[in-house]
């Protein structure tokens, strides 16, 4: 039997008195699978709702998490989107590409990407993130390339990294 939680309470002790106060609440909703639907996160500042993070998540008919979107508020009832990833998956059900995207001017612009590729044996031989360049290009930032033993062991790991934003990629 799992137990989850759907509601957290954090107390503080305030310096130097035994008072204890409320400084934040999180609830979660859970679908049938016991996937996170919903995550609500309430800051409080001496009791008083000062900020909030509402997360929400969708998942595919295979129960694939398909989409995350973030929401913040002030504190009030207001919120705003500020975040969201998708998540893509190849025809043996593997994730292949995670896109994030930053909520401006009314619109979404994909901000990153995560491209990974699998073996035979579904091993992840390489992780690559990706963002734009000054031009609008979508360059690769930072590659991890695995190999494994014949095992499925993992072997090694090589981290590439572009420090000049131009897509030369250095050990």
């Amino acid at each position: 039997v799992d137990i989850m939680a759907d509601s957290i309470w954090y107390y503080y002790t305030n310096n130097g008195t035994s008072q204890i106060t409320l400084s934040s609440v999180i609830t979660q909703n859970f679908n049938s699978t016991n996937g996170i639907t919903k995550y609500f996160s309430l800051l409080l500042n001496n009791s008083v709702p000062s900020g909030a993070d509402l997360i929400i998540n969708t998942y595919n008919t295979q129960g694939k998490h398909e989409e995350l979107l973030i929401l913040e508020g002030n504190g009030s009832n207001a919120s705003d989107s500020v975040g969201r990833i998708k998540y893509f998956y190849d025809a043996q059900g593997r994730n292949s590409i995670d896109t994030a995207y930053d909520y401006d001017l009314g619109d979404w612009s994909a901000v990153a990407v995560f491209e990974y590729v699998y073996d035979a044996n579904s091993n992840i031989t390489s992780i690559k993130f990706k963002s734009q360049n000054n031009s609008g290009a979508w360059i690769t930032l930072l590659e991890y390339d695995h190999t494994f033993y014949p095992n499925n062991k993992l072997q090694t790991v090589i981290g590439l990294q572009d420090n000049t934003g131009s897509g030369n990629l250095m050990p």
